[in-house]
């Protein structure tokens, strides 16, 4: 009878282990992030100077902002912060595989908007801290054409993020181009929108 009582004994003693052990492991898998510093955003954010476009040159394995850096892609980045007045962004994205895409220091994508075949995707996006009313315009004058798209970050700080496919060598100059004339900075709260 001792056998039987043993062989319960020790395999409730494993069976809580192996809980015990599942337990610790969920919590610091969702901790890790958390408890590291720098964050991501960080390590990007303080090799960009704010509220303006940087267009990352080619990867080497020696310098690569981004880790696992595509070499067949091309990335143009603006650490947007909005706590002293609206940022404008201007951008094009001349075919499918464009991205433009708005991130929050927790690395959450909240905006995205990709390029599309056969059209050139024109985007005029000013970000506005949530909650900001004085910086939007009133509701009559937000359908003019000209007018900037007004999208509410929901974090003072992020990173506005350009994704450009390379198709092949002799593309680069002209991505390049697109890039280069992308961008994005700080606009005074009481300047007129174009």
């Amino acid at each position: 009878m001792n056998r039987g009582w043993l062989d319960v004994g020790l395999a409730w003693t494993l069976l809580c282990g192996a809980v015990a052990a599942g337990i610790v492991h969920i919590v610091a898998t969702f901790a890790t992030p958390e408890l590291l510093r720098p964050h991501a955003f960080d390590r990007i954010a303080e090799h960009l100077p704010a509220n303006t476009l940087v267009v990352l040159g080619q990867p080497t394995p020696q310098a690569q902002l981004l880790p696992y850096q595509e070499p067949d892609t091309h990335f143009a980045i603006c650490s947007y912060d909005v706590s002293g007045g609206p940022v404008q962004a201007r951008v094009a994205l001349p075919a499918s595989g464009w991205t433009l895409a708005l991130y929050s220091p927790e690395g959450d994508n909240f905006y995205l908007m990709p390029g599309r075949d056969q059209r050139t995707t024109t985007i005029n996006a000013l970000l506005v801290a949530a909650g900001d009313e004085m910086a939007l315009p009133p509701v009559g004058q937000r359908s003019r054409a000209a007018a900037p798209t007004y999208v509410q970050v929901p974090a003072p700080t992020g990173l506005l993020v350009i994704r450009a496919p390379l198709k092949g060598e002799s593309y680069r100059a002209e991505v390049e181009a697109v890039l280069a004339r992308a961008s994005c900075g700080r606009m005074s709260p009481r300047a007129p929108v174009e």
